[in-house]
């Protein structure tokens, strides 16, 4: 949703892009899921390979296939993610992104106003009704993770197109505070939903709720945004961060205290994938300071007599 939020901001400040600025987008996204996913799948193979006690050839065959791990291209039917399956909104995004950056670049108002309020109402009912939740299955060579990944970048056009119009509006004091307490209601009612209604035909309810909670706090008027917006992207980072690898850390506290009863599970399971994620950050760190991209681009400039610059 946060992707497509951003994908239309992006289109509308560059209403001169084309298709190779839908390319370098799709590519910032990759660097910033990649500068976690990396590091993670380094980690996670060698604990893989012990934990099965895979031979030389099953090892090699099993780094082969699982490339795609590191691509982050699962969702594209090819091939399933063995260790980051949990992780294929991120390979959606990447998949569909430079398509869905040129539907809101050719379309523009038609695209935000008529086809993603339908596409989003057609494929969420769909789901709903068909599998009796948002399910994620096969369809063929392509995945049906790609249909609802796309239902999610609709929503998130739409709510930018609310949250554009909520900025226009200048709010009195007592319109701000209503649209904070809608605003906090929408977050506690999707939360809520998500938390007691899984897996049932309210998914779609959930991520309504969530959509709205989105749409206002993008339209930076009331009080979470001015609350938080100082600290948006340090949360936006750790959070990513944690999305990586929190399954596996979920397991990992399963295994360590096998029916300790929810409250031990879930303390465990929170306190070690904090832990984690600080580690992970950290490495992030220390690959964004040692700027290999830079580096690399600097000795192919040098080699061909040029400069740096």
């Amino acid at each position: 949703m946060l992707t497509g939020y951003f994908c239309v901001e992006k289109v509308m400040n560059n209403p001169n892009a084309g298709a190779v600025d839908a390319l370098k987008w799709t590519w910032e996204k990759y660097k910033r899921f990649a500068i976690y996913v990396i590091p993670f799948v380094a980690m996670c193979y060698p604990v893989r390979v012990l934990v099965y006690k895979l031979n030389i050839a099953e090892t090699v065959n099993f780094i082969k296939y699982n490339i795609f791990d590191v691509l982050l291209l699962s969702s594209s039917g090819l091939e399933e993610n063995t260790v980051l399956g949990h992780l294929w909104y991120l390979s959606s995004v990447l998949i569909l992104s430079p398509l869905f950056y040129m539907a809101v670049l050719k379309g523009k108002e038609t695209f935000l106003y008529t086809v993603c309020p339908v596409l989003t109402v057609l494929i969420y009912g769909w789901f709903s009704l068909k599998f009796g939740y948002i399910d994620n299955k096969w369809a063929g060579i392509t995945s049906i993770k790609l249909i609802r990944a796309w239902a999610g970048l609709s929503m998130g056009a739409l709510a930018w197109c609310v949250a554009h119009r909520l900025k226009k509006v200048d709010f009195s004091k007592a319109g701000t505070r209503l649209l904070s307490a809608f605003e906090i209601v929408s977050l506690t009612l999707g939360l809520t939903i998500m938390y007691f209604e899984g897996k049932n035909r309210n998914d779609f309810i959930c991520i309504g709720f969530l959509a709205v909670f989105v749409s206002i706090v993008m339209a930076e008027k009331t009080s979470i945004h001015k609350l938080f917006s100082p600290r948006f992207s340090k949360c936006a980072e750790f959070t990513l961060a944690m999305y990586v690898g929190h399954i596996i850390m979920f397991r990992a506290a399963l295994l360590l205290v096998p029916h300790a009863g929810f409250y031990i599970e879930l303390i465990l399971y929170v306190v070690l994938a904090v832990m984690y994620t600080f580690v992970l950050m950290l490495i992030a760190r220390i690959i964004r300071k040692m700027n290999i991209p830079g580096r690399l681009k600097k000795l192919m400039l040098e080699g061909y007599g040029g400069s740096s610059t």
